[in-house]
């Protein structure tokens, strides 16, 4: 059905290009994209070989909370290098999330799917008009911030609050918030306070839980401005811990 809307098209080329031009190591490669003969748009990625977070979380959470800020540490330092190239994820979710099995050697943790990423800025870093619908609210709405559950204007501190969502699953086995459907979710996220982590796994170290708070905060400026200030402060609470 996409292939004849020219605007998907345009949003498909430059949403691959802008993959293409995120070079981290925790960020899926991007090698490729073009278009066949019939006028099927198509990416190339590496291969990944392991299981996302999101299975890991079924079976194994809550996790340590060592290994949840280790994991932590590779997802917020892709997040931060897509904030660097102006490139806002809007989708970050444990299914996005892979961690790369490799004999003899830790995880490494893959972000995936900048597929509906909201693109700020240009190879010269001017700002662009996108191609995604202003108002539109595109995610997944038990990992979306406040401000993207009602179709706002977004800015990196979106992707914070999903990182924060992230964290407290990890730490804790559940999400912040559940509804019956995307409609609650948005308003327990609008106007509900998270239960502090601790009330759940109190092992869990306050500065930790600090960290999540401040992520979840309702309004963005109130948050880390972006994904490299939430791994600085994460990293400095761990270097403490």
């Amino acid at each position: 059905r996409l292939v004849t809307d020219d605007a998907a098209k345009e949003r498909f080329r430059r949403e691959a290009r802008a993959a293409g031009r995120l070079q981290h190591t925790n960020a899926v490669a991007v090698t490729d994209f073009g278009e066949t003969r019939d006028g099927l748009v198509y990416l190339v990625m590496e291969l990944l070989e392991g299981r996302p977070l999101r299975e890991v979380l079924a079976r194994e959470a809550p996790l340590d909370p060592a290994r949840a800020v280790s994991l932590m540490l590779q997802i917020s330092a892709a997040v931060e290098a897509a904030h660097e190239a102006g490139i806002i994820h809007r989708d970050l979710k444990p299914g996005n999330i892979f961690l790369v099995q490799r004999p003899d050697s830790p995880y490494i943790v893959k972000v995936l799917d900048f597929g509906i990423a909201k693109i700020a800025a240009d190879d010269e870093g001017n700002l662009l008009d996108t191609l995604t619908g202003t108002g539109v609210m595109i995610g997944t709405p038990r990992y979306m911030s406040p401000e993207q559950c009602d179709g706002a204007q977004l800015t990196p501190a979106s992707d914070v609050y999903s990182l924060g969502v992230i964290l407290y699953e990890m730490l804790t086995g559940q999400t912040p918030f559940t509804g019956t459907t995307p409609l609650a979710l948005a308003l327990k996220h609008s106007s509900e306070s998270p239960r502090p982590p601790r009330e759940l796994v109190a092992t869990i170290p306050p500065a930790l839980e600090g960290i999540v708070l401040h992520a979840l905060e309702k309004k963005p400026e109130e948050r880390a401005g972006d994904a490299g200030e939430f791994r600085r402060e994460l990293f400095a609470v761990a270097e403490r811990l």
